[in-house]
Order: structure tokens, then C-alpha cells, then sequence
């Protein structure tokens, strides 16, 4: 882990640019007359956003920006799925990333001009830019889908996260840009542990401990308050047309740093407790109606299981190589010796096997390569060169190519634009989340609930489990626990839990649940009836129906001899599936 962080060898810092005024940029060169022409370095820039207004950038921000790496944001949607359920919902992590870094200095500018002994410096305000800025730069096709769903179902290296392909390419920008001229080791390490954390838990580098409080500005371990989510609850609200009450500026107003609990921490005014709650419920009512929206969630499960079939077989450049269909994984290799060795990085053919059949073999290299030099999905998080073509584009590489090896997922993907959707059958509250091993029982007694044993019986595989967890941002943990406040007189303090008002935060800072879709198009009725006797067997509620018609009609092998009669809307389920 420690290599992700010092990977970059810097030179002596001679001074920091973030420093200089306008015309410290301005030098001169000698022209054919002799007498000195003046040459302009690249200047701050200004870009006008919609939800900020102008953002001006320094100048080592807007090379940053200018990188393949920084510009490869444009492609990929915030909030994923989503755009195919809310159309406003096209904006990229581009934008985020720029809202982001510009928020991170506007709060870093005001506590440095507030608080003078803080000794903020001009390179503590770039490096918390620039770690705004470059937060998000790992991030892979349709954001948190790739790590979330995609990169765990495909086994291979499920614990990953897009942070620390963040890293990674920071790595690169800061080679292919030399920033080296302007950044030192530590600086370096600052940005690295703004953006994915300390590479011990509670053991920061970068700056020392009078200056613990910066961390706080871009992802907020202590109490989930940072400008990350100030600008992505303004922006997604925004495009998805869902109302946000926080006022992300006011609260950059009020923020003034104490000492307290031994280390230098934000704090905000008493007064502005109001807003703080609004902003607790932005997120929410954000992951309630967009981020986990049952249609959104369905449409990424259809894309990750078209991504898994398409692992090994998709080419970034838009066309599939010939003699490139057969399956490295899951295959019986025949006629090979076997003897107590591990089987890998070998070829397969024209070799006697011995009383042992090897299946399931990873066959990719100590570095994640593919021996046979074809690009992976999956494995790309071990090249950034790779990594690099990985967009929200490869929708439409996959959905309109035309090679047999990608029918597969091509089909599923053409479901998508034509709206074949997995069946959503229904929401179960749960106070823990199940593992693995308990979802795929579930699966298997959902299959089993029923006696139909007509066409195309259901199995366990034809059930999808997607577990939603809304929070407050800090799991289950009260968030004003950890909130320290200042009065008039500038005395922090913290509100007792008694004294924080019930009308505006709950007493429970988490909620799980899980949603349960049936993914073939046929015998839905089946799978509806099944998961509601599955959840009267479970003592789980589940919402009233209306129609027994049509959530819990007779086995279809059954004649219907008498007319069943419409029960009200408080009928249990009991009585609706007695199967």
C-alpha cells in the first residue's frame, strides 16, 4: 500500500506557484531585435458552471485538467444507471471534479483568511485543490457500478475501489506533467491521503498534526461533512430536478477551526444546526430516489451482467480481433500430467492429463496480464494504460458490434435500450445485512416456494438480490456524536444527543434493505406468487396488494374452478397465497 503513495521521486522545491501573483508568471525572452520580448505563462483560467457560478483555476489545476486522465471523466456518468431512469441526469464526474476542487479551495481560502494562525499556507491550499480535483480519477464505467457490482462479481480482486486507481493515475499526471518542480514528497503524500486515506488508520504524513483539520475538506472521516458531497448533493439535485435545502455556502461562511478532542477540527456556528440537518436529509432523499431507484438499480444489474460476458472478449478500440472466441476460464483441460503443481500461465494443448480434470483456472500472470494479450475488463485495473479506454462508452462498443463472441452481451444490452427489464418483485426492510451464503439459500427457497413444475421451472439464478444501505453518511452512527459547534462568544461545544431536535433527525442513522428482481421475462406470476409466500414464511412485511389475480394467481396447473373474489387493500398475504 505504501508504494501507491511514494511512487514519485520529487526534486527540491524551490517555490510554490500557487504563491505567485499574475505577473511573477510574466517573463522574458530576447527577440531577433535583441531587446526582451515578453512571453505569458499560462494563467488561471475561468470556467462558468451551473451550479457555482465562475470557478477560477490555477494554472497547474488547468494542466491537470488538459491530462487524458482528467478528460477521460467526461465519459462517465455521475450517477451511472440513473440517466437511463431520470433524462436530466447526463452530467459527468468532470463536472463534480471541478465543482469539487473549486468548493475545497473556496473553504480552505476562507478558513485562511479567518484564522491567520492556522498558518495556512499557499501550498496547503493547491494541494487541497488539486486533491479535489483528482479524487475521482479511478473512478470506472458508470462510477460506483464498476466497483460495486461489477468488479466483485467478477472475482477478481472483489475488494477493490476506484480510489486507488485514483492514485495510480495521479502517479501519472504527476510524471507526465513533472510536477515534481512544484511538489515535494510531501505534498504528494498530502494529496494521496486527502483522496484515499492515511495508509494507517489515524497516521497522517503528509502534514503534521497542527494542520489535521485539512483532511477534513475533501472526504470527511470523522463526521461525513466535506465539500465532495457539498457539490454532488447540489449537482445531482440539480440535474434530477429533486429539491436541496443546504446551503453548502453558508456553511463554508460559519466554518471556523478549534483544538479539540487533541487534534484541530471544523467546527461550524451553533445557529447553523438547521442547515446541517437539511444536508443530512439531502443525502438521503438522494440515495433514496436516485442513487438505489429500484428501475436504476435493475438497468445496472442488466449492464454488469453484460459487462461479465463480455470480460476477455470486448476490444476498447471498437472491434473484436479474430480467433479470439474461445474461453480462457472454466474450461476441462484433457491429456495434461498434473502432479501437486499449481496450474497457471499454461498452454493447454497437445498435453496428457492423469486422473485429474483442472477447471476454473486463473490463467492470468503474477501482474494481472492476460498471457495471451487480449484486453480484460476486469484485469484493466491492473494496467492504467488500459483502464484509461475503460468509459460509459463500452455500452455502445458492446451493443453495436456484430462478432458472435459478444452476442451474448449485446442481447442483454439491446434489452436494456428496449426497456426488458428484470421484474421488480419488492422491497424487504432488513436490520442485517446477509451474506453471501444466506442470499444464495434465499435464492434457492425463493426457486422452491411454489409446486409449478410446468415450462421453464424457476431456478436460484433466476433471482437477483441488490442490498440498499441509507445513511447519513456515517453508517450507523449518529453524526452529531462527532460534530463539534462554536456560540457567539466562540466557545466549542457539542449538542447533547437529548437536545437534538427529533423533528429533524431520527433516532435510527441507518437503513437496510434489499431488493428482490426476477431476471428471465417468463412465468413473472410465478415469481411474484413465490416472493410473497417466501415472505410470509419469513414473517418479513410486505406491502398490501389488491389484485390476487395478478401478484398471487393459482398454479398454472391448477384449473381455476371458482372465481376468486378481489380482496380489500388490508388483505395479508397469508390469505392471498396460502401456497
Amino acid at each position: 500500500m505504501r508504494s501507491l503513495y511514494r511512487t514519485v521521486v520529487c526534486q527540491d522545491l524551490t517555490g510554490c506557484a500557487a504563491g505567485t501573483d499574475r505577473d511573477e508568471n510574466l517573463q522574458f525572452a530576447e527577440g531577433h531585435s535583441g531587446r526582451a520580448q515578453p512571453t505569458m505563462e499560462p494563467g488561471p483560467k475561468v470556467l462558468f458552471d451551473p451550479i457555482h457560478g465562475h470557478m477560477e483555476f490555477h494554472p497547474i489545476l488547468v494542466k491537470i485538467i488538459d491530462t487524458p486522465q482528467f478528460q477521460r471523466l467526461r465519459y462517465i456518468k455521475q450517477l451511472g444507471g440513473a440517466y437511463f431512469v431520470y433524462p436530466g441526469a447526463s452530467h459527468n464526474r468532470f463536472e463534480h471534479s471541478l465543482g469539487t476542487a473549486h468548493l475545497a479551495g473556496k473553504l480552505v481560502r476562507s478558513l485562511k483568511e479567518k484564522q491567520t494562525d492556522l498558518g495556512i499556507d499557499d501550498r496547503d491550499v493547491l494541494c487541497v485543490e488539486i486533491a479535489g480535483l483528482c479524487h475521482d480519477l479511478g473512478h470506472g464505467p458508470f462510477s460506483h457500478m464498476f466497483d460495486g457490482k461489477f468488479i466483485p462479481k467478477s472475482k477478481y480482486k472483489p475488494g477493490w475501489k476506484h480510489e486507488k486507481a485514483s492514485l495510480r493515475m495521479f502517479d501519472q499526471i504527476v510524471v507526465s506533467l513533472n510536477l515534481s518542480q512544484h511538489l515535494n514528497v510531501d505534498d504528494i503524500m498530502f494529496i494521496k491521503e486527502m483522496i484515499n486515506g492515511p495508509i494507517e488508520p489515524g497516521r497522517y504524513e503528509g502534514r503534521s498534526l497542527n494542520k489535521s483539520f485539512l483532511y477534513e475538506i475533501i472526504s470527511n472521516k470523522r463526521n461525513g461533512i466535506d465539500v465532495d458531497k457539498f457539490d454532488y448533493f447540489a449537482r445531482d439535485c440539480y440535474h434530477l430536478g429533486i429539491k436541496n435545502r443546504f446551503d453548502h455556502n453558508r456553511y463554508i461562511q460559519f466554518a471556523k477551526v478549534f483544538w479539540e478532542d487533541g487534534k484541530w477540527q471544523i467546527c461550524t456556528r451553533d445557529k447553523e444546526l438547521p442547515n446541517v440537518y437539511e444536508m443530512f436529509h439531502a443525502r438521503s432523499s438522494l440515495y433514496r430516489k436516485a442513487c438505489f431507484h429500484k428501475t436504476k438499480e435493475s438497468i445496472e444489474l442488466m449492464i454488469t451482467d453484460a459487462l461479465l460476458k463480455a470480460d476477455k472478449d470486448v476490444n476498447p478500440e471498437g472491434e473484436n480481433p479474430e480467433g479470439e472466441n474461445q474461453e480462457v476460464e472454466n474450461q476441462e483441460v484433457e491429456n495434461q500430467e498434473v502432479e501437486n503443481q499449481e496450474v497457471e500461465n499454461q498452454d493447454v494443448e497437445n498435453q496428457e492429463v492423469e486422473n485429474q480434470e483442472v477447471e476454473n483456472q486463473d490463467v492470468e500472470n503474477q501482474e494481472g496480464e492476460n498471457p495471451e494479450g487480449r484486453f480484460q475488463i476486469s484485469r484493466a485495473i491492473d494496467d492504467m494504460d488500459d483502464y484509461l479506454k475503460l468509459t460509459d462508452d463500452i455500452f455502445e462498443k458492446i451493443c453495436y458490434s456484430d462478432g458472435p463472441e459478444l452476442a451474448d452481451a449485446r442481447e442483454i444490452l439491446q434489452n436494456v435500450l428496449f426497456r426488458k427489464l428484470p421484474k421488480y418483485l419488492g422491497n424487504v426492510k432488513m436490520t442485517e445485512e446477509p451474506n453471501a451464503e444466506t442470499q444464495e439459500k434465499w435464492k434457492t427457497e425463493l426457486a422452491q416456494q411454489s409446486t409449478y413444475h410446468g415450462e421453464n421451472p424457476l431456478t436460484a439464478d433466476d433471482f437477483e438480490f441488490i442490498i440498499s444501505r441509507i445513511d447519513f453518511g456515517m453508517r450507523d452512527q449518529n453524526p452529531m456524536e462527532s460534530l463539534y459547534v462554536y456560540n457567539k462568544f466562540n466557545i466549542p461545544f457539542k449538542i447533547p444527543s437529548d437536545q437534538v431536535s427529533q423533528f429533524l433527525l431520527p433516532n435510527e442513522f441507518s437503513e437496510k434493505s434489499i431488493n428482490v428482481y426476477y431476471k428471465k421475462m417468463d412465468n413473472v406470476e410465478v415469481a411474484q406468487r413465490n416472493f410473497y409466500g417466501w415472505g410470509r414464511r419469513k414473517n418479513l412485511y410486505l406491502p398490501p396488494v389488491t389484485s390476487v389475480h395478478s401478484l398471487c394467481p393459482l398454479p398454472l396447473s391448477t384449473p381455476l374452478s371458482t372465481p376468486l373474489s378481489t380482496p380489500s387493500v388490508h388483505s395479508s398475504v397469508h390469505s392471498l397465497c396460502p401456497f
